[in-house]
């Protein structure tokens, strides 16, 4: 439970200043904890949005099981409503210079995709290296594009583009 107080006293600390002038008192003061409880949980500030990141994916792969999504286009749909949904937060991490700490999940999430619809052999490392590249980017794009495109749209543009054969 102080992991989620926590989590959540950052998040609103970020929606009111910059995430570099926000101190570890000031998110133990917020959650209502202890520093020493807040040290229990987590090393640094980049821990507790990692924790948060990681479940955040988890939630949306567990979203992909709910609707029983069967190929990669439609899971790529989902991914783009995903994040669409989440753009408030995620823009709390581009404000705050923080886009890497977004990448690594999203690289692993997606390579868990590719293993899940079985395309993960057909790529060579670099060619995975250009997909989680250029969807992470895509999907920063598309959250701060207010009038884009719908998720299902997206995600088929992407694969026109790439001609993969699905």
């Amino acid at each position: 439970m102080a992991e989620e107080w926590i989590i959540q006293a950052l998040i609103e600390l970020m929606e009111k200043r910059e995430f570099s002038k926000i101190t570890v008192k000031d998110i133990a003061d917020r959650a209502g904890v202890a520093r020493l409880t807040f040290y229990r949980h987590f090393d640094t500030k980049e821990d507790v949005l990692r924790l948060h990141l990681k479940s955040l994916f988890a939630d949306y792969q567990k979203d992909l099981s709910e609707r029983n999504i069967s190929n990669l286009p439609d899971a790529l749909s989902v991914c783009f409503d995903y994040w669409k949904r989440s753009k408030t937060e995620i823009g709390l991490f581009v404000s705050n210079h923080l886009e890497s700490l977004l990448y690594t999940p999203f690289s692993d999430y997606l390579e868990a995709m590719l293993d899940q619809y079985h395309y993960a052999d057909r790529f060579t490392s670099t060619q995975k290296a250009f997909l989680v590249g250029g969807l992470y980017f895509s999907m920063l794009d598309y959250i701060a594009n207010e009038e884009g495109e719908p998720p299902k749209e997206a995600a088929a543009s992407i694969f026109r583009m790439l001609s993969i054969n699905v």
